[in-house]
């Protein structure tokens, strides 16, 4: 099992693409029932103080038991997040030579009236692999995933 909470872009055929305001939205991807979106009120006081409560009352229920998430009572491995892949958007102030010798073919993104950085998208590549290369690059300002 694969989980990650972290900032992502989503291509805007997403069905997460347009889900704004105090809406929150969970993309599942499963093997047999292909991509489930759940979706609803997430934000502002009221949504987040409800499910803060629903959160520490379930704590407080199944205090040190694991609750299963599939047909099995065995405890669940997650996938070392270093292991999973992703393409990256990055800034940084470093110029195209030195991006292509480090992370190889990219493409390449403009903002107009920004100068001083450039933003690329890598390959697929591991976390592990993105985090050497950033290290290598040694001037990231910022960087994405990019959800697939």
């Amino acid at each position: 099992i694969e989980c990650m909470v972290a900032p992502a872009f989503v291509h805007n055929e997403s069905q997460l693409a347009n889900i704004d305001d105090v809406f929150n939205g969970v993309l599942v991807r499963g093997n047999a029932t292909g991509d489930v979106v759940f979706y609803g009120k997430g934000a502002g006081k009221l949504p987040t103080a409800s499910a803060v409560v629903a959160d520490i009352v379930d704590m407080a229920k199944h205090l040190d038991t694991n609750i299963a998430v599939e047909w099995s009572s065995k405890k669940l491995e997650l996938v070392d997040y270093r292991n999973v892949e992703n393409c990256y958007f990055v800034r940084t102030s470093a110029d195209e030579k030195r991006i292509e010798e480090v992370f190889g073919e990219v493409s390449y993104v403009t903002a107009e009236g920004v100068s001083g950085e450039t933003g690329f998208v890598t390959a697929r590549m591991s976390e592990a692999d993105y985090e050497k290369k950033a290290a290598e690059l040694g001037s990231v300002l910022q960087m994405i995933r990019v959800a697939q």
